[in-house]
């Protein structure tokens, strides 16, 4: 049977209702998948007795004359309302659950002994309060609560059982019976609200935590194949140059073994980055740079990506205005963000042009990437910044992992900036991004800097030992090959122990790479000691660890200087000679 019009028009009426109810309940408990699970809880726990409170500040108003069960409700009110506020905006949790244990336990008492004791109905209240102690607290805290809590009853037994005849009766018994039905409702109707709260937040986190296992399945798979596709090509063409004795295939075996490294690399950056920015671990370095050098740099890569990609059709220009426009902020992540949308817009274009600009705009510069490629449907530009999230179009979009994007959306808010998108199949697409601006910021005097000006005196090799401690013999072979320009002697241990033991038998040792993560004694622990004996040697940290705090851990113990596998050779050169002139 079909609905009629006025059926389904009251079916949409009450669909407008609900949205605006999830609307408000959203302003006043903030966003569920936002929010960390206790204080959204409290939040809603405050608001719900609240809400409860009120009808039962009107019922104390109606049915007594004495005015302490009143003024008690009301400083109720008024008490969750400041918690409301401490937990909702100010993100506070020990000081609010503390007060509302025990402030709630001693409002309960004051209207339980003004509200005929145990004739009265606040005893039901008492007993749930002692689950709800349970539900918001734990360790220590929930056994002294419960203790408290407990011992509190004890109490009320005592004061009702050893003052009966102080026991005030109500004056008409249908007033009792009226009351305690009345307040029971009340009480059932506020605690069926929270279970059904507890249970549909069970619920939510069941569902995320199977739509997380579905997403972990899917994201091992894919990191499997996308792993594997470049190190398959990295040991099949190394194997091949075992035995490949033309010049011209050797130096195609090279290049497709550096470019496969190169996507590896990237590949693995994108995660660590993800799992740092998600963690809040992401650190930023905010300069002041010039956005024309960078834009420049950008046009100078991605021009040679099109012809790479043979793409020489595609146009590639950039737009900036003012064109001598100076900010503030990190200059790497901005350039991340850029090459994440540049490179999505040369994967997708394959005619017309690739525009990517800047303008002023108040006190904002919004960036822009303007292509003239596929287009994005509109069903899919929901997901388009969702981790993991991959659209083929056109097979024009064979590789990369799918989390391009949502490291851009999540760089951008932690740049202080807004993202957005317009797109529409076979029109091409425009991503654009605002950052903050402050038109005061200059661009300091270029003038030579201290780094520059030690490299330009030690060009010349060293004749003088380096240290190497490290425990894998690659790692080490690689490092060798890497310093031979400026270190014509260097001397190889496996582990801390043997480079102190070492040190204290030559001292020939001029600078120490030292790995941080060895068996027998680690590089924190060999740095310490290294420090205190020979304290004028310089120590860099070289390490595969490259999250947060692993350079802030190293330089703690003693070492001058932190560099990150995979070693850029050019870095560490220079890294040496700034090092050994300080």
């Amino acid at each position: 049977m079909q609905p009629t019009r006025n059926e389904h028009l009251l079916f949409i009426e009450i669909n407008k209702v609900l949205k605006l109810v999830e609307k408000y309940t959203e302003i006043i408990l903030g966003k569920k998948e936002e929010t960390d699970g206790e204080r959204y809880f409290l939040t809603l726990i405050n608001v719900t007795v609240i809400l409860f409170l009120i009808p039962l500040f009107f019922l104390h108003f109606y049915f007594h004359s004495a005015l302490l069960p009143i003024a008690v409700t009301a400083v109720t009110i008024l008490t969750l309302l400041i918690l409301y506020y401490l937990v909702r905006f100010k993100n506070k949790l020990f000081f609010p659950k503390l007060i509302l244990s025990l402030f709630g336990l001693i409002a309960l008492d004051i209207i339980w002994y003004v509200e005929y004791k145990s004739f009265g109905p606040i005893l039901y209240f008492i007993f749930a309060f002692g689950t709800l102690i349970v539900w918001i607290w734990k360790g220590p805290m929930l056994k002294a609560l419960l203790s408290f809590y407990f011992l509190n009853i004890l109490a009320l037994y005592l004061i009702d059982y050893s003052h009966q005849n102080d026991t005030i009766n109500y004056f008409i018994y249908a007033n009792r019976t009226l009351d305690v039905y009345l307040n029971f409702s009340i009480y059932s109707a506020l605690f069926m609200f929270l279970f059904q709260k507890i249970k549909e937040d069970f619920n939510y986190e069941k569902e995320r935590a199977i739509k997380a296992d579905v997403m972990k399945s899917a994201f091992l798979a894919n990191m499997s194949h996308e792993i594997r596709t470049p190190m398959n090509a990295i040991v099949g063409f190394s194997e091949l140059l075992n035995h490949e004795t033309d010049n011209q295939k050797r130096k195609q075996y090279i290049e497709i073994i550096q470019s496969s490294s190169s996507n590896l690399l990237k590949l693995i950056n994108e995660i660590v980055d993800l799992s740092k920015i998600e963690a809040g671990e992401m650190a930023l370095s905010p300069v002041v740079f010039s956005v024309k050098d960078i834009f420049e740099e950008m046009h100078n890569i991605y021009s040679v990506e099109l012809v790479h990609r043979n793409k020489q059709a595609v146009s590639l220009q950039f737009e900036i205005y003012p064109e001598n426009v100076v900010m503030q902020t990190d200059p790497f992540r901005l350039k991340q963000i850029l090459s994440n949308l540049l490179n999505n817009a040369v994967k997708h274009t394959s005619q017309g042009c690739i525009v990517f600009s800047c303008k002023q705009v108040n006190d904002t510069l919004v960036f822009a990437v303007k292509d003239t490629g596929t287009g994005i449907p509109i069903e899919d530009q929901k997901k388009i910044f969702d981790r993991f999230i991959k659209f083929n179009y056109l097979n024009k979009n064979n590789e990369g992992t799918g989390i391009g994007l949502s490291i851009v959306d999540k760089l951008v808010t932690l740049l202080n900036g807004k993202l957005w998108m317009e797109s529409s199949w076979g029109f091409g697409s425009v991503f654009s991004f605002s950052l903050p601006y402050d038109e005061t910021v200059v661009l300091p005097e270029k003038m030579i800097s201290m780094e520059e000006s030690r490299t330009q005196k030690s060009l010349d090799p060293i004749d003088k030992t380096i240290l190497i401690v490290e425990d894998d013999e690659f790692n080490a072979l690689l490092l060798k090959e890497i310093i031979k320009p400026i270190y014509t002697t260097f001397v190889h241990v496996t582990n801390g122990q043997d480079a102190i033991d070492y040190l204290c038998q030559n001292d020939t040792i001029e600078i120490i790479l030292m790995d941080m993560s060895m068996p027998i004694m680690d590089g924190y622990m060999a740095t310490k000691q290294i420090k205190h004996l020979f304290p004028n040697i310089p120590i860099i940290a070289q390490t595969a660890n490259a999250v947060m705090g692993d350079r802030e851990k190293a330089l703690e113990a003693g070492c001058d200087e932190y560099i990150s596998k995979p070693i850029k050779p050019a870095e560490l050169l220079d890294l040496l000679r700034n090092t050994v002139v300080k």
